[in-house]
């Protein structure tokens, strides 16, 4: 079919662990498109249905993307949780600094690469799905990341509405949506958990899929049990020949970590596929040489884990009282849908659908019924849980571009922004979580003052639910320069808007003066995982 279908619709999960392609076409349904890379030889090319999210650079201008790259010691991994922050590295081979957005473009590179060799007339368009709580520098780093990578017409859809997209097109002519209303989308990856709760409308023949709740921003996801279960088998390695890792070179340290986190990881996997066949837990065993120039540290290491003991280390993150958990996300969205619908409560959730490949874990999806009893849960699909999120864009996009007319999806902030002004311990609202993509400035109805002479505006910044939200998280402050001293009493209007990309922009006229800034939405957090009691955790961190 490949001749025939000229200009794919594109919809594509920049994942933390991976990275998938989904296409749509006239002659053929959504299907997850298979990128060649380099997986066992450097040279050597295979097809494979996802990109695994990992980038090393191995001269000035050469760098290798995808499986290979994730056996090498100096790739960068995990780099989606650096986005939009000032996190940067050095290049091995060349005197500059990498930012996340130039190595997330090495990986939208690959992708790019595969589109335009398969497809030769494909526009370059892509819908790329985010976390639903990125925010306005995630998202621009994001976009960056795909003009850098070729890409020119990007649009951003947040990943628990692409995933619902996806469910919503296999079944949107069933009839499910006359009882089904309230949909809370569970998207738990490798490296995050996001919760979003989705109405459903039917007005005459149009149905309206309505974000009206979702959590906020968290680094949770598979990579911290992998992280939990790495750590206690290192000790027992450690406990078992006698030595101490400290005493070991960083070298042969880094590798030692980075060798029992990849086993821990395909452990957990295999151990979960063990558990649903019913069949007796398999032994963990790392049988491998380290080397780092002279060194070599050899490893022979066998360990067999009863089911009771593999679930307490994996199930840390499903305890009520751990500080980082999966419920306070869930209770996040809720709190968020009861604000845009006064009536909405947790009971009137009717479906419980669950994504990413962490969600698939059995104790996981134990813990999700049971804080939801009697209400089914259920993957968005058995055999392609992964690959949801990139599907569901590939669906969305698809009709948009064919006007598809008897489908319409809200596009709202869900998230609060609020400010006060000097002197005053009162918050004022400046953009409220139910604000929509609009290309007009909207006035914020508030009389704003100067209190003193000024060159400067400084907007300190609130993130939340609403002025009695006793979570409002503070913001990084924004100065706004006037270009001129104004006197104090000096009245001054501020305006917002928001892109179709979830980007907030805030106007300020003084004067006559304009000025346009985009909000930083980075909100400074707490270290939530600094209770860890396993003793290895802190040490990994701080290594890689």
């Amino acid at each position: 079919f490949m001749q025939f279908e000229k200009n794919p619709a594109v919809g594509i999960d920049l994942g933390t662990t991976n990275t998938v392609v989904a296409i749509q076409t006239d002659q053929m349904g959504p299907r997850i498109m298979d990128i060649p890379q380099p997986k066992d030889e450097r040279m050597h090319l295979e097809a494979l249905p996802q990109i695994k999210s990992a980038v090393f650079f191995e001269s000035p201008s050469d760098s290798v993307v995808g499986d290979f790259a994730t056996g090498r010691n100096d790739a960068f991994r995990s780099i989606k949780s650096h986005m939009g922050t000032r996190w940067s590295a050095k290049h091995p081979f060349v005197n500059k600094l990498l930012k996340p957005s130039y190595i997330s473009a090495h990986i939208l590179k690959l992708a790019y690469q595969s589109l335009t060799n398969q497809f030769p007339e494909w526009d370059k368009t892509a819908l790329i799905t985010v976390p639903a709580s990125f925010n306005t520098d995630q998202r621009d780093d994001t976009i960056s990341a795909a003009k850098l990578a070729g890409f020119q017409n990007v649009r951003l859809l947040d990943e628990p509405t692409a995933a619902f997209y996806y469910f919503f097109h296999q079944h949107r002519d069933s009839g499910d949506f006359k009882e089904i209303r309230n949909i809370l989308i569970f998207d738990f990856g490798g490296g995050t958990l996001d919760v979003s709760v989705i109405n459903v409308k039917e007005e005459k023949e149009l149905k309206i899929l309505d974000a009206i709740g979702r959590s906020r921003y968290n680094n949770l996801g598979g990579d911290d049990i992998d992280l939990e279960l790495a750590s206690f088998l290192l000790a027992c390695w450690e406990f078992e020949e006698g030595k101490e890792i400290v005493k070991l070179s960083a070298k042969i340290k880094s590798s030692l970590f980075r060798l029992f986190i990849e086993k821990a990881g395909s452990y957990k996997e295999e151990v979960e596929d063990y558990l649903k066949q019913d069949l007796d837990m398999p032994e963990f065993a790392v049988l491998e040489d380290i080397y780092e120039g002279k060194e070599t540290l050899s490893i022979n290491f066998k360990r067999m884990l009863s089911q009771s003991l593999y679930e307490d280390i994996t199930g840390k993150f499903l305890q009520p009282k751990s500080n980082l958990n999966i419920y306070r996300p869930i209770e996040e969205a809720i709190a968020v849908a009861k604000n845009i619908n006064d009536n909405f409560s947790k009971d009137r959730i009717d479906l419980i659908l669950f994504t990413g490949g962490t969600s698939n874990m059995a104790n996981v999806q134990r813990a999700l019924s049971g804080y939801f009893p009697n209400k089914p849960c259920l993957s968005l699909s058995e055999d392609e849980a992964c690959d949801t999120v990139a599907l569901g864009a590939a669906c969305c996009i698809y009709d948009e571009r064919n006007g598809e007319k008897n489908v319409e999806m809200t596009n709202r902030l869900l998230e609060g922004i609020f400010t006060r002004q000097l002197g005053s311990s009162n918050y004022i609202e400046l953009v409220p979580l139910t604000c929509e993509s609009s290309k007009e400035f909207i006035e914020i109805k508030e009389e704003f003052k100067f209190k003193r002479p000024a060159i400067k505006l400084k907007l300190p910044l609130y993130r939340g639910v609403s002025v009695q939200d006793h979570q409002l998280s503070p913001m990084r402050d924004h100065q706004i320069s006037l270009d001129q001293v104004v006197e104090e009493g000096t009245s001054y209007k501020i305006f917002y808007r928001m892109t179709e990309n979830k980007i907030i922009e805030l106007k300020v006229v003084c004067n006559a003066i304009e000025k346009i800034v985009k909000l930083d939405l980075s909100n400074e957090r707490s270290d939530d995982r600094s209770d860890l009691p396993l003793c290895h955790v802190n040490q990994i961190q701080k290594v890689l």
